[in-house]
């Protein structure tokens, strides 16, 4: 099957149908990529230069980066939509198609690993304070992306530029035996995934509920929210490559392939104010409020506080029970 990453020649014969599809994707990209670059880059700034290093921190700026790299490369998307041709060359054709291809997969992986790391925290606080170390975090972030390009190498590779109607196009030919890589692809960082954010919080839930500890805590909070809305964005691309299918192409009444496009993209500039609101009460100037909300949003020491004060509590009560 052929693919193009917007080849506008494949759309259909309905001039108006095309130019609604052409507009409305050039306006999502042109809003993600502002939205996109600016959240994400105020949040990489304030993670590096003006926050306390932690765990949760590597984690959320592991995120921060993917998704400010997929958002500051959408401006060559915007210029073909404009231009209606591809005016970077071959070089850069592969090395986009490569960008958004490989941007999806880490964020599932940093996702499913922040699941895991919010249940730990939960279940074994006193573990975490003595074990858990920035360093390993700093590995385990770059083992996610070093995985996460193999399997995006291939659309990077059978991507290249040609000539329709005397304009460059930047293309994708995918052979017809990549069923196996489509579905590789789709149980490992699409389903895998998300079974174990579901049994990460599963598992949290049960904790909960069985040791009385609040369910509110902020962290695990942003990091459900987080996860949530990503899956919800990311499924419908991952089902479309599974079956074979390009999502970053435009099909003449694939009305399904067009909103799985919008929320691949949307997805991108979402994080930075899920954490604004996760610490919207905090009122002051710009640069200490937009600080403090992140602070909030990826603050572990409310998990530890909940369960060292259940625990004291527990001590307590058992001392006084032996008192009498």
């Amino acid at each position: 099957m052929e693919n193009s990453t917007m080849n506008y020649s494949d759309i259909g014969e309905e001039p108006s149908y095309r130019n609604d599809i052409v507009i409305s994707y050039t306006v999502v990209c042109a809003v993600t990529c502002l939205l996109g670059i600016t959240g994400n880059g105020l949040v990489i700034w304030f993670g590096i230069f003006r926050m306390k290093k932690t765990v949760s921190l590597v984690w959320f700026l592991s995120l921060a980066v993917a998704d400010f790299t997929f958002a500051f490369f959408l401006p060559l998307e915007i210029t073909h939509d404009a231009l209606g041709y591809w005016p970077f060359g071959s070089f850069m054709c592969k090395f986009y198609v490569f960008i958004l291809n490989v941007h999806k997969p880490i964020i599932a992986l940093q996702l499913a690993v922040l699941s895991i790391d919010r249940c730990v925290h939960v279940a074994f606080p006193q573990w975490c304070q003595k074990h858990r170390r920035r360093r390993w975090a700093l590995i385990v972030v770059l083992i996610i992306w070093i995985v996460s390009f193999p399997s995006s190498l291939m659309f990077s590779i059978y991507a290249y530029t040609y000539k329709y109607d005397y304009a460059v196009n930047c293309y994708i030919e995918l052979p017809h035996n990549t069923y196996l890589h489509y579905s590789l692809r789709f149980v490992i960082f699409c389903l895998v995934p998300f079974l174990v954010t579901l049994c990460s919080y599963i598992r949290i839930t049960l904790y909960s509920l069985i040791k009385h500890v609040p369910l509110c805590s902020r962290s695990v909070t942003v990091a459900l929210a987080v996860s949530i809305i990503f899956l919800a964005c990311y499924c419908p691309h991952s089902v479309f490559l599974s079956e074979g299918i390009h999502p970053m192409n435009l099909y003449h009444g694939e009305k399904f392939i067009e909103i799985s496009i919008y929320l691949l993209i949307i997805s991108s500039c979402i994080n930075p104010i899920i954490y604004v609101l996760a610490g919207w009460e905090v009122k002051d100037n710009f640069c200490s409020s937009f600080q403090a909300m992140l602070e909030k949003a990826f603050a572990e020491d409310d998990v530890y506080v909940g369960l060292s004060n259940r625990e004291d509590r527990t001590v307590s009560l058992n001392l006084e029970g032996l008192s009498h």
